[in-house]
């Protein structure tokens, strides 16, 4: 008969695995879904679902593509030039004008250890807006950012069971 201590090996896993650094991997996986919350929104213009965020306005495509004028005609800066953000002309909805929001975006510690969010309330307040204004959920996790977040803990639980 061959004698297993199953306390001993569970006590060892245990131990182990209370050893696992829990605010290196949230922060590993807040900045893995970082990078790609980032590109869905603000480079393919998808929402948490895989879908288009929406549609610019002829009206907005105006400004964002630089077809204004070059200086404001009327109003308090009637006669100052006007900025040119010369973005491309598609009209997909990707949440991006003066890279602002993006380049925001920031992991934050927070009681139950790190989040992705914005340092300023006017970047925050202007997420929270678009996503109600849209309709559709934008900042939830997708189901690829949630395979992503729970692929960085199993490889961190597994260099720990493997005493790596």
């Amino acid at each position: 008969m061959i004698e297993v201590n199953i306390a001993s090996t569970l006590g060892d896993l245990i131990g182990r695995l209370s050893s696992l650094d829990k605010s290196k991997m949230l922060r590993e996986a807040a900045v893995t879904a970082m990078g790609e919350i980032r590109h869905r929104v603000h480079v393919n213009g998808e929402d948490s679902e895989g879908s288009q965020i929406g549609t610019y306005s002829k009206g907005y495509m105006k400004v964002r593509t630089g077809q204004l004028p070059n200086v404001y005609t009327k109003g308090r800066n009637k006669g100052n030039t006007r900025k040119q953000y010369n973005r491309l002309p598609d009209t997909k909805v990707i949440l991006s004008l003066t890279r602002q929001m993006e380049d925001g975006m920031a992991i934050l510690d927070t009681p139950g250890g790190v989040g992705i969010g914005y340092h300023n309330s006017f970047d925050y307040n202007k997420a929270i807006w678009n996503e109600k204004r849209l309709g559709k959920p934008i900042w939830k996790l997708s189901t690829k950012e949630r395979e992503l977040v729970h692929g960085v803990a199993e490889e961190h639980t597994k260099s720990i069971l493997n005493n790596d």
